[in-house]
C-alpha cells in the first residue's frame, strides 16, 4: 500500500508538471500569436507601402517620360527656330551686301552725273564764248546794219543752239551707259527674305 501510495504521489506530481509545462506552452504559443499577429500587420503595412511605392515610382517615370518628351520637343523647336534665324541672318547679310552695292552704284551715278553736269557747262560756256565771238564779229563786220542782219543773228543763234542739243545728244547714249547701264547688269536679284 505504501508503495502504490508513492505512485499515485509521483503521477500527481507528474501530472501537476505537465499541467504547468502545458500552461507555460500555452502561454508561450500565446505569445507566439501575438507577435505573429503583429509581424503580419506590420508585414501587410509594409506591403501596403511597398505597393504605394512602387505606384509613386510609376507615376515618377511616368512624369519623367513626359518631361523628357516634352524636352525633345522644345529641343526640336529650339533648333528649328536656331535654323529659322541662320536663314534669316543670312537673308539680312545678303541684302545689306546688295544695299551696299546699290549705294555704291547710286554715288557713282552722282558722280557720273556732276561730271557730266560739269562737262556740260563747260561746253555751255565754250558755245556761249563761240556766240559772244560771232557777235563780235557780226557788230565788227557791222552786219546788223543790213536788212539781213535779224536773219543773220537769228541764224547764229539757231546754230548755237542746234550745236547744243547736239551735244547734249552726244552725251546722252554715254550717260545711260556709264549710269544706268551697269546698275542693270551688275544689280543682284532681290534676296526672299521669309
Amino acid at each position: 500500500m505504501a508503495q502504490q501510495a508513492q505512485l499515485v504521489e509521483l503521477l500527481n506530481n507528474k501530472m501537476l508538471n505537465q499541467d504547468e509545462l502545458l500552461s507555460t506552452m500555452h502561454q508561450e504559443l500565446d505569445k507566439h500569436q501575438d507577435r505573429n499577429t503583429i509581424l503580419q500587420r506590420d508585414c501587410h503595412a509594409a506591403k501596403d507601402e511597398v505597393l504605394q511605392l512602387l505606384q509613386a515610382l510609376e507615376e515618377l517615370a511616368t512624369r519623367c517620360d513626359q518631361e523628357q518628351a516634352q524636352a525633345k520637343k522644345h529641343e526640336f523647336d529650339n533648333e528649328q527656330l536656331i535654323d529659322e534665324l541662320q536663314l534669316r541672318k543670312d537673308a539680312m547679310a545678303e541684302a545689306k551686301s546688295e544695299y551696299e552695292t546699290l549705294q555704291n552704284l547710286l554715288n557713282q551715278e552722282h558722280i557720273l552725273m556732276a561730271d557730266a553736269k560739269q562737262v556740260l557747262v563747260q561746253d555751255l560756256a565754250e558755245l556761249g564764248a563761240i556766240i559772244n565771238l560771232q557777235e563780235e564779229k557780226v557788230r565788227r563786220s557791222k552786219l546788223l546794219l543790213i536788212p539781213a542782219s535779224g536773219q543773220c543773228c537769228k541764224w547764229l543763234f539757231f546754230e548755237a543752239l542746234v550745236t547744243i542739243v547736239h551735244h547734249l545728244f552726244a552725251l546722252m547714249p554715254t550717260l545711260m551707259e556709264n549710269s544706268i547701264g551697269p546698275w542693270l547688269l551688275s544689280a543682284p536679284d532681290q534676296p526672299n527674305v521669309p
